[in-house]
């Protein structure tokens, strides 16, 4: 696909002002998984597309037997998450209290902000940590940048204290720690049908898609 530049550049830089389409790639590993068979079937990319104020993300594993995939509306304060299984496909769309309520399953974070600041995909970010407020788990490294003036409060995810978009993180999906950094960003045309739900997904509550993540990680991923 040719790349389609929207938005204006700034005077003495690449980087572009607000109003904005294009897609962030990923590169996913998990650093604390042994190598084995079944490892080659998880995600090696997340794509994330965004259109303004909205963003769209994809996570498939190997042949696309499974899928997550999350569409994010800022503006109207919107969390939906998309879950295919094989030939079963769901959905859940959450208001931000709602959200909130959701989040409540992962373990409550500190947010500690560092003088560090490092260069991602050719954006400068910098270098927060999150530490686990409960869980002796290990503490997780977060690189945002302001420089690509995507508009978001990260209040969708358990960062949302972080100020800036999100290049580097960690976070839980598929019963494993999966670790993400941003290896690409592309300004290009994004299809509004990305941030559609299909009318194949079955709507599903909150306790609905927890049942079916439950359900896929004993079944399939363990």
């Amino acid at each position: 696909m040719v790349a389609i530049i929207l938005g204006v550049r700034s005077k003495n830089s690449r980087h572009f002002l607000p109003s904005k389409k294009g897609v962030v790639l990923y590169e996913v590993s998990f650093p604390y998984s042994q190598s084995s068979l079944i490892m080659e079937l998880y995600p090696k990319e997340m794509v994330l597309e965004f259109s303004g104020n909205r963003f769209h993300t994809s996570l498939k594993s190997a042949y696309g037997v499974v899928a997550t995939e999350f569409i994010i509306d800022n503006t109207e304060k919107t969390f939906t998450q998309l879950l295919k299984s094989f030939s079963e496909k769901f959905s859940m769309k959450l208001s931000e209290p709602e959200a909130e309520e959701w989040l409540k399953q992962y373990p409550g974070v500190r947010i500690v902000p560092t003088d560090i600041k490092e260069e991602i995909a050719g954006y400068q970010c910098k270098k927060s940590i999150a530490y686990f407020v409960t869980d002796s788990i290990p503490p997780i490294e977060l690189y945002t940048t302001t420089e690509l003036k995507i508009p978001t409060s990260n209040w969708w995810n358990q960062f949302k204290e972080v100020d800036g978009f999100l290049m580097g993180y960690e976070f839980e999906q598929y019963g494993k720690r999966m670790k993400l950094r941003a290896k690409e960003v592309r300004f290009e045309d994004v299809s509004e049908e990305k941030f559609i739900i299909p009318k194949e997904y079955k709507p599903l509550g909150i306790t609905g898609m927890k049942h079916q993540i439950e359900t896929l990680l004993s079944e399939y991923l363990n």
